[in-house]
């Protein structure tokens, strides 16, 4: 398997440095993306171009970025894109910068480097080294500064690991006082490791997370939150640990990125200049603020279903309604783990055999993982000997699960072929009613199964 070594830089198709660039009460925002398959020395990649490729299409349509994508890019492309934001952006300016393609790391001067197209394997005099980045990010007026670094060794860009954030009432002045303040950060894919090509759906496993975590969102997020959204599904799926920190000797000054989808800068502009007056509560903003700030970073699902209750028509009543979603999606996800049994099923084939359906489940994410067990049903006038596999492909989508058993067929002299038995369920509390399709062609089945009860 390929890996990609230190760093992820993308950004879309290329665009005038202008007022073009979309503004949103943070400032307008724009994104260098960089996506390199085509070395001519190194080994070929596979999915970095179709990464950026993707980020940049959802920066710009989901996040309005103005966003120049760069493919296939040698280290003159990249230092002159750079070198032109240096130039064009001003104070009220944010960039991202997203880098895929493969990296290099010195262990004996813990430098990071960015391989371009056009890099030789046993020559440093085409790479993009750690110190060409933080000096022209140093350099730059923009206030916020955020580089995705998705290839090996990338940890060498960061410093130390940031500490907690604050949440409930805190959060409103923490967002001003992170928004004021200039930021050099950065999101990369792993520490000191190589990190994978590969992936699901042509990217690859930080990628798909990326995007994943920002085409979910629906409110402003900043980039700590937006980490913890990335890492774990990395961690569960790949051998690599992502990291998020301050560049190191770029000029970060304890600001955040802040990522702000269409739609939601009016209720942005209610969290940031929310004036105090005589009468308000001791929180420092209406009566509807300060719930909301009371509750923004809250796990129960009553919390939100109250503030819609008091405010169905409120500022944050779309935020407040995207969040009761997910809470009510997780709190599906920890019903579905355990174990469950259907009720005695008829073998479409062997007269006289009952047999019943055991699933032990388990949910990480969005994966469903367990067993299933073959098992003959009481009334049952023929014995089989149980049978317990491990299921495959699973997934959770709300209250729906899909997974797969896999099974061979003996086709006699031609030797096995292999199948599968894909099974879609949906869950209602303790049952859940599920449809059975094989890869053979039989006609599907439906069935029933509930909880078992410790």
């Amino acid at each position: 398997m390929l890996h990609r070594v230190p760093w992820l830089f993308a950004l879309l198709v290329w665009l005038p440095l202008a007022a073009t660039a979309a503004e949103t009460p943070f400032g307008r925002y724009h994104a260098l993306v960089i996506g390199n398959n085509a070395y001519q020395s190194l080994p070929k990649l596979q999915t970095a171009v179709a990464d950026a490729e993707a980020v940049a299409q959802l920066l710009e349509t989901k996040y309005n970025f103005q966003v120049r994508l760069l493919r296939d890019a040698t280290r003159t492309d990249i230092l002159r894109a750079l070198n032109e934001y240096r130039a064009e952006l001003t104070p009220d300016d944010n960039l991202l910068i997203y880098y895929a393609g493969h990296g290099y790391i010195d262990r004996q001067t813990d430098t990071g480097f960015w391989q371009p197209v056009d890099a030789e394997d046993d020559d440093d005099l085409n790479w993009v080294s750690n110190a060409d980045l933080t000096r022209r990010l140093n350099a730059m007026t923009a206030k916020h500064v955020m580089v995705i670094a998705d290839s090996c060794y990338s940890g060498t860009l960061v410093r130390s690991s940031t500490g907690d954030i604050p949440t409930g009432q805190e959060r409103d002045t923490w967002l001003k006082r992170l928004n004021q303040q200039r930021s050099r950060t950065a999101i990369v894919s792993g520490g000191i490791e190589p990190v994978a090509d590969a992936g699901r759906d042509g990217h690859s496993v930080f990628a798909a997370a990326f995007i994943d975590a920002l085409t979910d969102n629906r409110e402003y997020i900043e980039g700590s939150s937006l980490f913890r959204k990335i890492s774990r599904p990395v961690v569960v799926n790949a051998e690599q640990t992502p990291q998020y920190s301050d560049i190191r000797n770029a000029g970060h000054e304890g600001g955040e990125f802040i990522f702000v989808p269409a739609g939601v800068e009016t209720q942005i502009a209610a969290v940031t200049t929310q004036p105090t007056t005589t009468g308000q509560t001791r929180g420092g903003g209406s009566p509807e603020v300060v719930f909301w700030q009371s509750i923004q970073e809250s796990g129960e699902a009553a919390d939100f279903e109250a503030y819609l209750a008091k405010y169905p028509d409120g500022a944050f009543a779309p935020l407040a309604k995207t969040r009761l979603a997910a809470l009510q999606a997780d709190a599906a996800k920890g019903e579905i783990a355990g174990s469950w049994i259907s009720e005695p099923i008829k073998h479409r084939y062997e007269k006289g055999y009952l047999y019943q359906f055991v699933f032990d489940f388990r949910v990480i994410g969005d994966k469903l993982l367990g067993t299933l067990t073959w098992k003959t049903a009481p009334g049952s006038k023929r014995d089989y000997r149980d049978s317990k596999r491990a299921i495959s492909e699973g997934s959770v989508d709300g209250n729906v699960i899909t997974f797969a058993e896999p099974f061979e067929v003996l086709m006699g002299g031609s030797g096995r072929e292999k199948h599968k038995r894909i099974f879609t369920g949906e869950v209602k509390g303790d049952s859940i009613a599920m449809f059975l399709q094989d890869t053979l062609g039989n006609p599907p089945e439906e069935f029933a199964v509930t909880r078992v009860k410790p």
